[in-house]
């Protein structure tokens, strides 16, 4: 037998079921005890989400699987889609929002086996989709083809974003490096990582997508050759106050001083100009020690290597010979 709980009010019961058959049939009671108790709501967050939807909503509270889980979640008139269902937590994700409900509170309403309501007692407001200043379809990115370099994305309103992500060739999802109300940094893939290191011989353009929770727009990418660093001749270098690695296409994609980094063992060697064919640095006074201050072993040969690092690009350029220190003992 299969029934239907009716309406039991606002105060809580406890009893048994009984069923009886007929006016003046037998009567059976059930040995279980069934309860009349209504769930809770303690905390919903968050309570802000953008036009386009997608938005992950977390519902905490008690009792939340009573009944049969027959769970249906609306803010305003807009459906949230039920994802997971526990007895202190429910999440959902918030759907396409119509334009007149952005920027007022809408409210949050939950029935359980569509007949018990539930209103929250806060409000969810909908606000306008993320701005994206200088991402679409005219205007193209650019990375080396080993990838690691940064792309800067600016905007407005990235603040109200859960799921910031950056789609390659719709092969590879990158999260964000970094991201804050205005700026979204993200890191490129290799042409390696995107299979394309054999379909040309000079650069390759990809679509990418940015993905902010349901709120997506394409833009593309131009993968450049890598830029070629020239070992130092010689190889072995007498320690100078300013050391020149000279190479092409330096600066092929706009890297500045602050991008490229050229490390004489654990030091740096901070550059000092910068130009498409050459870089200019200052070694160290004093020979760098073999291990860096959390133990990395940064040179294991007599001299320390001369390293240029460039996105993902490190080459290993030669070796900074330093003079041996010379001690002169004097006479009292």
């Amino acid at each position: 037998i299969v029934c239907q709980s009716g309406d039991a009010g606002t105060i809580p019961r406890t009893g048994f079921v009984l069923l009886k058959f007929g006016l003046n049939g037998p009567q059976i009671s059930s040995r279980q005890i069934i309860s009349y108790i209504n769930p809770t709501i303690n905390m919903i967050e968050p309570l802000i989400g953008i036009e386009s939807g997608g938005t992950l909503l977390t519902i905490q509270g008690e009792n939340l699987t009573l009944g049969n889980s027959h769970i249906s979640i609306s803010i305003g008139n807009r459906p949230c889609q039920l994802l997971s269902l526990s007895r202190i937590k429910i999440q959902c994700e918030t759907t396409l929002f119509s334009p007149l409900m952005l920027n007022q509170q809408q409210p949050i309403k939950l029935v359980f086996d569509r007949q018990t309501k539930i209103s929250a007692e806060k409000f969810f407001t909908i606000v306008p989709n993320p701005i994206l200043y200088s991402f679409d379809k005219y205007h193209q990115f650019q990375s080396f083809m080993s990838g690691g370099h940064q792309l800067i994305i600016d905007g407005d309103n990235f603040d109200t974003i859960q799921n910031i992500r950056l789609e390659f060739k719709r092969i590879i999802f990158v999260s964000s490096l970094f991201h804050n109300r205005t700026h979204l940094v993200f890191l490129t893939p290799s042409i390696q990582e995107l299979h394309l290191n054999n379909e040309h011989d000079y650069q390759h353009e990809i679509e990418i997508i940015i993905h902010l929770d349901h709120f997506n727009k394409t833009s593309s990418l131009i993968y450049m050759n890598d830029p070629l660093i020239y070992e130092l001749e010689p190889m072995l270098q007498t320690y100078t106050n300013e050391l020149i690695i000279r190479g092409v296409n330096l600066t092929a994609i706009g890297h500045t001083k602050n991008d490229i980094s050229i490390h004489i063992g654990c030091d740096l060697c901070p550059i000092i100009h910068l130009q498409s064919d050459k870089i200019i640095c200052q070694p160290p006074f004093y020979r760098p020690k073999k291990y860096s201050k959390t133990n990395r072993l940064c040179y294991d040969s007599e001299h320390p290597w001369i390293i240029v690092t460039i996105d993902n690009i490190h080459s290993h350029v030669g070796y900074m010979m330093y003079p041996k220190k010379i001690i002169i003992l004097g006479k009292n």
